[in-house]
């Protein structure tokens, strides 16, 4: 692999740790995430997006309004709305009515929606389990409570710098 793979040009050749461990990771997340989505839609014929709006749903099962679920999924209410109406015409999702607010409108996964989210998230799980098979179990174990750490730190660090604040 050329030492110079998924580098920036920010600071030049001698990039300080935490500028090449952030590209490493920008670099590595990045190739993780173009081989889940190849093998997404070779084998499923799914995009990553339906896959996460069907997890979602997963975890609540009765049902998530629409402002929730674009933020769960990051996105706008507008992106969401389309992806939820393109699911819906597949049977995958449908929208209930709130049985706390009947003004508002929840969507859920249907039974087959939920059925071919069992069937992909074992399958995904598997792949993931082969991308990390190099990595001995400790390793992995390390891995994930440093990203923690660094997650928690971020929260922290955005929450002191709110934009248009003078620092």
């Amino acid at each position: 692999m050329d030492r110079h793979e998924g580098r920036t040009a920010v600071t030049g050749g001698d990039d300080p740790l935490e500028l090449r461990t952030w590209n490493r990771l920008r670099t590595c997340t990045g190739r993780i995430a173009t081989l889940l989505a190849q093998r997404l839609r070779s084998e499923y014929g799914m995009n990553p997006a339906r896959l996460d709006l069907l997890g979602h749903l997963h975890q609540a099962p009765e049902g998530l309004a629409m402002t929730a679920l674009a933020r769960r999924l990051m996105v706008t209410n507008a992106s969401v709305t389309g992806l939820v109406d393109r699911m819906e015409t597949e049977g995958l999702v449908e929208r209930r009515p709130s049985p706390v607010d009947r003004r508002r409108t929840l969507i859920a996964a249907t039974r087959t929606g939920t059925a071919i989210h069992a069937e992909v998230a074992s399958a995904y799980t598997e792949w993931l389990r082969g991308i990390f098979a190099g990595l001995p179990r400790n390793d992995l174990v390390r891995l994930y409570a440093s990203l923690e750490l660094i997650s928690e730190a971020g929260a922290t660090e955005s929450g002191r710098h709110q934009p248009g604040s003078v620092q």
